[in-house]
């Protein structure tokens, strides 16, 4: 076991490499992998079982590999099986007979294959600890076995994991089958399958895509991983001379499948001394190919200038700002110093001496001559070596003291549109440290304002939005401009801005109507807006819901006849306003009514009334010599009552000879009743006599 360990010691070999990046081997899929090339004379083939329980299971069962061949041109087709008996490992004495013992990964996939399987039982706590250590050592040995195979042509053959077909042709391919020699218990392995094509015989090819990257004493190669990922290991080679090259790993270097690219770092002692590197990769079949173009690498000098200590500020009479530092350690290679400004940490630093500064020891200093007259400023030194390495200071601000305020802002202006949206303007200030300005608003000039703006705006605009449906119809905005040092200037003229009107008036309705040989008449309160512009009367035949405006009014009219109207035909009505932003009132009340001849006729029957104070209720009654006569008409009675001094409203309309009001309320005034007729031809009577009812 020991030379094992020493050669995954020397090459680095990670586990994850021969398992192709398995956690857990031992349950995945199991086939067999396989790869080949035509050299013009022979085909070599090289397999390999694709995990340690494959690879134990034949082993341990002594179960070898199976080629057969099929040979396939335009005028051929040939199937035969190529083996005469399994391709098995070679047994102790066959690896001493056969091959190159002193050879490591001879040695080292001898002892894999042969090797005792041994685990200390006595530190471990459990069987299941005892079998994970043993897979664990099984993977190693398998991950050992695969890589010696790749890394020598002797170590394949007697692992039993290569084939040579002398088998020589100049046209068509073959296609060669790879399976176990018998059936595996409890495995289905998947047959390997390889094409070979006899007119392209394989020529050896170079690593690709090879860099440098020079360091401090370190110069790192690297190269892709595409392009040259047919090859198992690579082999570093150096030149001081340009010439003559030596290998710089002694074991081959693996590709590690955690990082996206190849590396070798080749550390040298003496730094700017150019060499020429080249690399040349190792195939599975263990011979080289073609060494890649070189490439040039040297260290460099990568150590900072100098080291700083403190950065300091401080303003000189005449206004200018001398800035001075530390510096600590050696600074053998210094070049100079350059001092850098900028107007904030997070802008760019400028140069502003153009020679360097020369070191004067452990205390140095520069004098700013053109400081900023209202920013504060930030400084920083920047050391500079031979070598064009720049090593940099800490930041020192330097602040100037400003306690004058910006200009009040002027032409502050506003709008507000329909939908509630503010834009305020005003005139920019001219003031080099200008920060911004914050907004104010109020709804009452003689409230306290209120402050718009979480922060200073840097524009000259500013929208809001506000809501319309309140009962404010102004509100009023005021600004400050502010500047760097947060400064506050007197605020502006206060803004005073209307808002638009979106709230609908209230409903007008028709209150009372009456039909005549002229026409419907109708009577209509107005709606109680304080800002009305003008009524409507709407109009609408029965079975539409087309409104026709009939008339409009701009003054206090509440009346209005309609004379266009036919006999016996049904008409609704409404009235709408609108207020002096063209809001329009909801049509809430809609009024129906018939026209009808309104010939008087001559019969009217005589009210009279009961009241009975006990029970608060008015029995009303009429009678007529003509009464039964001309109930035979067939006709309805409308009863109308009123307050004193107030117009007659119309309470029901019946066909029986008397009613009984139980709307009956102490108005301290009394009621007023009266009743007409009302015929189906659309005539009616005139008004009978009054019945007045006094409640106290």
């Amino acid at each position: 076991m020991k030379n094992i360990f020493l050669i995954l010691f020397f090459l680095g070999v990670s586990l994850s490499f021969a398992v192709a990046q398995d956690n857990d081997p031992f349950k995945d899929s199991v086939n067999i992998q396989a790869m080949g090339r035509f050299t013009g004379s022979e085909v070599l083939l090289r397999f390999a079982p694709s995990s340690p329980l494959l690879w134990r299971t034949m082993h341990k069962n002594k179960i070898g590999y199976t080629i057969e061949k099929i040979y396939i041109n335009s005028d051929d087709f040939k199937a035969e099986k190529i083996t005469q008996s399994p391709i098995l490992p070679y047994s102790l004495e066959e690896w001493k007979n056969k091959t190159n013992t002193e050879n490591a990964y001879v040695t080292a996939a001898a002892e894999a294959m042969y090797g005792t399987v041994s685990v200390n039982t006595a530190a471990i706590s459990s069987p299941f600890e005892t079998a994970k250590k043993t897979e664990n050592e099984i993977q190693m040995r398998y991950a050992l076995a695969m890589l010696s195979a790749d890394m020598e042509k002797e170590a394949a053959q007697g692992l039993g994991l290569s084939f040579k077909d002398n088998f020589q042709k100049t046209e068509g391919f073959a296609i060669y089958s790879i399976y176990p020699s018998q059936k595996i218990e409890g495995m289905e392995v998947d047959t390997a399958i390889v094409r070979i094509d006899f007119t392209e015989k394989y020529e050896p090819y170079p690593v690709i895509g090879v860099s440098t990257e020079e360091g401090e004493h370190a110069v790192t190669i690297t190269w892709d991983k595409d392009g040259n990922d047919t090859f198992s290991a690579f082999k570093i080679e150096k030149s001081t001379d340009g010439k003559t090259f030596f290998t710089l790993n002694e074991n081959p270097s693996i590709t590690d499948q955690d990082i996206p690219y190849n590396f070798y770092i080749d550390s040298v002692s003496q730094n700017y001394q150019k060499a020429t590197y080249r690399i040349t990769g190792i195939t599975p079949f263990g011979d080289m190919g073609l060494p890649s173009e070189t490439v040039e690498g040297q260290g460099i000098d990568l150590s900072p200038a100098a080291g700083f200590g403190g950065i300091f500020t401080e303003t000189l009479p005449d206004g200018s700002v001398k800035i001075m530092w530390e510096t600590i350690g050696e600074q053998p290679d210094l070049e100079g110093y350059f001092v850098a400004k900028a107007l904030d940490v997070g802008h760019e630093f400028i140069y502003i001496n153009e020679k360097p500064i020369r070191s004067k020891g452990k205390n140095n200093e520069f004098i700013d001559k053109n400081p900023e007259e209202v920013f504060n400023s930030y400084y920083t030194v920047y050391a500079h070596d031979k070598n064009g390495n720049i090593s940099k200071s800490m930041t020192a601000m330097h602040t100037l003291v400003d306690s004058i305020p910006p200009q009040t802002p002027k032409n502050l202006k506003g709008t507000i549109d329909s939908l509630g949206v503010v834009r305020l303007k005003w005139e920019e200030g001219t003031e080099a440290d200008l920060r911004g300005y914050r907004v104010y608003y109020a709804n009452a000039k003689e409230r306290e304002f209120v402050q718009l703006t979480v922060s200073p705006i840097a524009n000259d605009i500013f929208l809001d939005t506000i809501s319309l449906n309140t009962l404010s119809n102004k509100i009023y905005y005021k600004i400050a401009a502010i500047d760097l040092r947060y400064n506050a200037s007197d605020y502006s003229e206060i803004l005073e801005l209307s808002k638009p009107d979106t709230i609908p008036p209230t409903s007008p309705f028709v209150a009372f109507y009456e039909v005549n040989e002229k026409g419907i008449k109708l009577d209509f309160r107005r709606s109680s807006s304080l800002d009305i512009f003008s009524h409507s009367v709407l109009r609408r035949e029965k079975e539409s819901d087309e409104w026709q405006v009939l008339a409009t009014f701009e003054d206090t009219t509440s009346q209005f006849l309609d004379k266009k109207t036919e006999k016996s035909k049904w008409y609704q009505y409404a009235i709408q306003a609108k207020d002096q932003s063209e809001n329009l009132s909801a049509i809430t009340t809609i009024t129906p009514i018939q026209f009808y001849d309104n010939g008087k006729q001559n019969f009217i029957p005589t009210l009279k009334a009961e009241f009975s104070k006990k029970e608060k209720q008015l029995r009303l009654f009429w009678e007529g010599k003509e009464w039964k006569d001309k109930q035979e008409q067939g006709f309805q009675v409308m009863i109308l009552r009123k307050e004193q001094e107030a117009e007659f409203v119309a309470l029901t309309t019946i066909q029986e000879n008397e009613y009984i009001d139980y709307s009956l309320y102490d108005n301290q005034k009394g009621f007023v009743y009266v009743i007409k007729l009302i015929y189906k031809d659309g005539s009616e009577s005139e008004l009978s006599n009054q019945v007045k009812i006094d409640l106290r």
